[in-house]
Order: structure tokens, then sequence, then C-alpha cells
């Protein structure tokens, strides 16, 4: 009987246990979600697609037609250039070869330099995102 007995006071003492991991879990959930704050990265993706019309996920994705690519490329120049971040890690960011980053900076100073309207969108993004990255810590690596 002492052996059953046993067995059944270290069943209740795992099931209080499982419920104290769980209840920790939640708190920490908690605690994660209200002290979550999004990289510069992030929030600059993020406005993008929303000032685009494109989602995170076409940003950072796969698809290939010019009103995407072009908005990438733009993504990706901002990102370097707002963020001091290195165009290896701004390729990672955006699943891309770093090669990638550097023709998008190749191309977003080409359109500058034209000054024509794909020019005037990538200063009115920097505009908008210089101002949602003031509170944004940076911390290139």
């Amino acid at each position: 009987m002492t052996d059953v007995a046993t067995l059944e006071e270290m069943a209740a003492h795992l099931e209080v246990m499982n419920t104290q991991i769980a209840l920790l879990t939640t708190q920490i959930r908690d605690q994660i979600k209200r002290n979550y704050r999004p990289g510069p990265l992030t929030v600059i993706v993020e406005n993008i697609a929303h000032e685009s019309g494109f989602t995170v996920q076409q940003l950072r994705g796969l698809q290939r037609h010019r009103p995407l690519t072009e908005t990438r490329q733009m993504a990706m120049y901002l990102s370097t250039e707002l963020t001091g971040y290195t165009q290896a890690q701004v390729s990672h960011f955006y699943w891309r070869d770093h090669t990638t980053v550097g023709y998008a900076i190749k191309r977003c100073r080409e359109w500058q330099a034209r000054r024509d309207a794909r020019s005037a969108r990538l200063a009115a993004l920097r505009v908008m995102l210089e101002a949602k990255l003031v509170d944004v810590k940076v911390e290139p690596s």
C-alpha cells in the first residue's frame, strides 16, 4: 500500500507542478507581449507595406513583378540608410543574398540621380520612416 500511496502523492505533486508551470508560462508570455517593441527593420517593412498596399510577406517573399520589386528595393535601401545595418544584416531580414541588397541600393541611387517619380516616392518614404523610427532603438551588430 505504501508504494501506491507514494505514487499517488507523486502524481498529485506533478499535477500541481504542471499547473504552476502553465501559470508561469502564461505570465512570461504576457510579459513578453507587454514589453515587445518591434525592431527598426520591422518598423520599416511594416510601414512601407502599409503605404504601398503590399503585405509584409510579399515584401519579404519571392514574388517578382515590377511594382513589388521596386517597392522591395526601396525597403532594402531605406533599411540600410536609416539603420546603419550592413547589407548582410538587411539581406538576412529580407531573406535575400547581400548582393541583392547591394543591387537595390544601386537602383535607388540611380532613381535619385534621375529625380523621377520613384525618387520622389523614396524621399516621401524616408521622411515618413524617419518620423516613425524616432523612438525605435537601432542596434547594428
